[in-house]
């Protein structure tokens, strides 16, 4: 790339997160359930900012509470 000499990070993903949901330092930071959030009392606009914010999270968290009632 333009003759740069890039360096790549990484780490194995599975140590990472025994390291980040063991830490009880961190248990203030994890979300494990999706959020909506909006602007105006009336709840009309809504705000995207975090992963648990999407609509993705609710509809796997739909389709997993239907999982669990089976």
């Amino acid at each position: 790339m333009g003759g740069k000499n890039l360096t790549f990070y990484h780490r194995e993903i599975v140590p990472c997160l025994r390291a980040l949901y063991g830490d009880p330092e961190f248990r203030h930071d994890l979300i494990f359930s999706p959020e909506r959030h909006f602007t105006d009392e009336e709840r009309t606009h809504r705000i995207y900012n975090e992963m648990h914010t999407g609509d993705w999270w609710w509809s796997v968290q739909v389709r997993y509470q239907r999982h669990r009632r089976t």
